[in-house]
């Protein structure tokens, strides 16, 4: 009982692995203020692990950075790597009213390396679906925008 005490705590510790994920946004809209909502996920088969999340910023100038650091813990589910995936819920728009989708895949990284980093720097004028593409996770982003002067 001891002995199995002891793996089940220094397994998650053999495999999780730091992300940095560093994401630059411009919006060259010409509106006033613009707002998004940021979700940082490491996609599994059967069930999505959101593993950071900026629910609602807005701001009047036009550009935003947003910082992620987190320790995600491999999870066993039938492969030895991470599969990470941002989402973007944006307003960030010219020509149509309501928030724009953008999911960005930023690819497969090792269960074993200790340390990632991924910058991504990404203009969200009019970019994104206008609706929000199959199986993705439902946030607010409709309370997120009411009674945002645009």
């Amino acid at each position: 009982m001891r002995t199995l005490f002891v793996i089940l705590c220094i397994l998650p510790i053999a495999f999780s692995t730091v992300f940095n994920v560093s994401v630059e946004m411009s919006c060259d809209a010409a509106v006033d203020r613009w707002c998004y909502a940021v979700t940082l996920i490491e996609a599994d088969f059967l069930i999505d692990d959101r593993v950071g999340r900026i629910m609602k910023n807005c701001t009047t100038t036009n550009s935003s950075d947003v910082q992620f650091s987190r320790n995600i813990t491999y999870d066993v589910w039938n492969t030895e790597t991470y599969e990470i995936e941002l989402k973007i819920e944006h307003n960030c728009t010219v020509h149509t009213q309501g928030p724009r989708f953008i999911k960005k895949d930023f690819g497969m990284f090792s269960v074993d390396k200790e340390n990632v980093s991924i910058e991504w720097k990404t203009d969200l004028t009019d970019k994104g679906d206008k609706s929000p593409p199959k199986f993705w996770i439902k946030d607010t982003m409709n309370d997120i925008l009411q009674n945002v002067p645009l």
